[in-house]
């Protein structure tokens, strides 16, 4: 008996390793690995990457800056995709979801800037691809991915937000929940990474050629005793919205003030303000952050 609920006990230990372990499949990493690296830190957290408008988009673009190659694209990504709206009453969000809802063990949100809307985030051509590839990685390991139309970047943007998001974590408890923010969708998820705003337990963010908040410094994440919260900063250097040195700077501070916390950095060098959204390595950040969130 005692030899049997052993064996019974080892595989439940087993199986809550395998289950809080995520990660992500192999989906096109040859065409979507990061360029070559030109600057690196001792422990990888920093990296100034080989960005080239004749490579990254001349190359890689059948209709330059508007469509890419088609070889990029998977159309399983679409499997389940969906334009809908979600009554918040007296308002409502729109949103594109595609993916798996019920029991998702993974979600990921992605908050577009000024001017946008959710057509960005779900489109398999724009960009590169690259969010294409987002769309196969969620289909393909698990996972949901919700684009909202974001009308207001304030409070009240922001809790129109978490209310969408905690709609499908209620229907797929424990799953990890990441941000993408975009430009000034970073508005909104500074929001949550400071506890401005409630949402429901993040397990972290790709903070995507937006605005460095020095604000976060003071967030119970970076004290000795709270709960890290993994952040992806993506940046290039030539970005005429948001300075990258001001990044840089908040990266650098969030790892004196907290030796350790698990914070990532990549600049594109050259790069300009849609270079992250179109370069950032979805699969590698994500499965960083699974393993340190």
């Amino acid at each position: 008996m005692r030899a049997l609920f052993a064996v019974l006990f080892t595989a439940i230990c087993c199986f809550a390793s395998a289950a809080s372990a995520q990660s992500l499949g192999a989906y096109k990493d040859k065409l979507f690995s990061y360029p070559k690296i030109l600057e690196k830190n001792q422990d990888g957290s920093f990296l100034r990457l080989d960005y080239r408008v004749e490579r990254d988009i001349d190359e890689r673009d059948k209709i330059r800056g508007a469509k890419v190659q088609g070889f990029y694209v998977s159309r399983r990504g679409r499997k389940g995709q969906q334009d809908l709206s979600l009554n918040l009453g007296g308002g409502r969000i729109d949103y594109a979801r595609t993916g798996q809802v019920r029991g998702a063990q993974w979600i990921m949100v992605y908050l577009h800037g000024r001017g946008g809307d959710r057509s960005q985030g779900i489109s398999d051509y724009n960009f590169g691809g690259n969010f294409n590839r987002l769309k196969n990685l969620a289909v393909r390991n698990k996972g949901l991915y919700l684009v909202p139309s974001i009308n207001d970047f304030g409070v009240k943007g922001a809790r129109d937000v978490a209310a969408l998001i905690g709609h499908y974590a209620a229907q797929a408890p424990g799953a990890k929940i990441v941000l993408a923010c975009g430009s000034m969708g970073g508005q909104i998820c500074w929001q949550y990474l400071k506890g401005q705003v409630a949402v429901p337990a993040l397990s972290g963010a790709l903070m995507l050629a937006t605005h460095a908040d020095n604000q976060f410094l003071a967030s119970p994440h970076l004290s000795a005793n709270g709960r890290p919260l993994p952040i992806v900063f993506g940046h290039g250097t030539l970005d005429g919205a948001f300075s990258w040195k001001k990044t840089k700077a908040l990266f650098d501070s969030i790892q004196v003030a907290r030796a350790g916390y698990p914070v990532r950095m990549r600049l594109f060098n050259t790069g300009k303000h849609g270079t992250p959204i179109r370069m950032i390595d979805w699969r590698q950040e994500l499965n960083w952050i699974f393993a340190n969130g």
